[in-house]
């Protein structure tokens, strides 16, 4: 949550995060599927329940001033996002084996907390493309983007299938070539994870339509 709240003092429009299952059918954040490197403790996220992983310790890992920081709930940071007017992507991050379960899971929870929301909803995003095809089933009225962190044979067929409405590759595989391609199929392209300046800049050039990074208070 303190990320979130940065970002707002920023002044940024939307942020990214990764929802994940607990054990108890719980979506929190967590980017990692195993503790110790973000958040102090071992185990995986999917073994433990929400109020075990709310004990642990998610910020001293960061810096001192973070020490009390918990892991946030998925709903947690969707009422803090509507209330500040913030988009969201949120991407749905599956334990192994749970990549049907944790789309529905992320879609369905998206689709009430947004319910009555006037304004934009949040985009999803994964790697995984079970967890897509299950959102898109659990609420195909919200929109999704396809993550990419190598080139698959055939992207567009892919995307077409997964019925995405964007392509968020990794910066090594934005190209001129491939981020041409991506817009000209109509699909709109959000590059991860860019903390250069100078690199932001020339993909803004290319014409993707967002950055995503851990420093946007360089590019704002």
């Amino acid at each position: 949550m303190a990320a979130l709240k940065r970002a707002v003092a920023l002044g940024v429009e939307a942020v990214e995060t990764d929802a994940m299952l607990t054990s108890d059918g719980v979506l929190i954040l967590s980017h990692d599927e195993a503790l110790g490197r973000v958040v102090r403790g071992t185990g995986k996220v999917s073994a433990m329940t929400a109020a075990e992983l709310r004990e642990l310790n998610a910020g001293i890992l960061c810096a001192p001033e973070f020490s009390g920081e918990r892991m946030a709930l998925l709903s947690e940071a969707m009422e803090f996002c509507k209330l500040h007017a913030i988009r969201m992507n949120i991407e749905i991050k599956p334990a192994l084996g749970q990549d049907e379960q944790t789309g529905r899971a992320v879609a369905k929870a998206v689709q009430e907390a947004y319910r009555d929301y006037p304004g934009t909803l949040p985009l999803l995003s994964s790697f995984s493309s079970a967890s897509l095809a299950a959102a898109a089933g659990a609420a195909p009225e919200l929109s999704r983007a396809l993550l990419l962190e190598t080139m698959p044979r055939d992207w567009k067929s892919l995307a077409e299938s997964l019925r995405v409405v964007a392509v968020h590759p990794d910066a090594a595989l934005a190209t001129g070539q491939f981020v041409a391609e991506v817009l000209d199929a109509g699909y709109q392209m959000m590059v991860y994870t860019v903390d250069d300046h100078r690199a932001g800049q020339e993909l803004l050039g290319l014409g993707v339509d967002a950055i995503c990074t851990n420093r946007p208070d360089l590019f704002l």
